[in-house]
């Protein structure tokens, strides 16, 4: 099972490539440090959510996007979750 921070590690290396940000480019827009978004990148460290928000807002994306892909471990409505993110 995949743990929520490596979850939103994989998202937010995702939405980088495809919006074709460096690492510094999306730190700069975000706010935040570039040692900081790659220890966040490589699951390194748990982020605040007010950075997460900064992350999302500087990829364009909403916050949410950030967790596609996780539910919580054993969980009868991981199907459920998985399809109400593909939703939105």
């Amino acid at each position: 099972m995949d743990t929520l921070s490596y979850v939103v590690a994989c998202n937010i290396l995702k939405l980088r490539a495809r919006a074709g940000l460096s690492r510094l480019a999306l730190a700069s827009e975000a706010g935040i440090g570039q040692d900081t978004l790659h220890d966040i990148e490589h699951a390194c460290i748990n982020s605040s959510v007010r950075t997460i928000d900064k992350i999302a807002d500087a990829l364009g994306v909403p916050s949410y996007q950030l967790f596609a892909g996780w539910y919580p471990p054993h969980s009868k409505a991981a199907p459920l979750i998985e399809f109400l993110l593909k939703a939105l």
